[in-house]
């Protein structure tokens, strides 16, 4: 398991297993749809897919930027989790 902090002394475990929360009650949600309704359609509110998408796409987003920081520290390059959204500037 990584126990290597970063600046606000969090993991990359820890602040992965904080931002699963999210996805937890997205599964829950669709799996709940899947027991309420019989056949191969399942109605889902426009507003629901939207939402499940955003949650997919935020804790996608949040663990590559994180995950991309991570490397970038293993590599030698210690900038921190907040850095890593920086752009970084092209040599030339």
């Amino acid at each position: 398991m990584n126990t290597q902090p970063n600046s606000k002394g969090m993991s990359l475990d820890d602040f992965i297993a904080r931002k699963l929360q999210p996805v937890r009650v997205t599964i829950n949600l669709l799996s709940r749809e899947l027991d309420l309704h019989e056949g191969d359609l399942i109605p889902v509110h426009r507003q629901d897919l939207v939402a499940v998408i955003s949650t997919l796409e935020i804790f996608v987003e949040e663990y590559e930027r994180v995950s991309n920081a991570k490397l970038g520290y293993l590599k030698g390059n210690k900038k921190n989790y907040v850095d890593a959204a920086k752009p970084v500037k092209a040599i030339g």
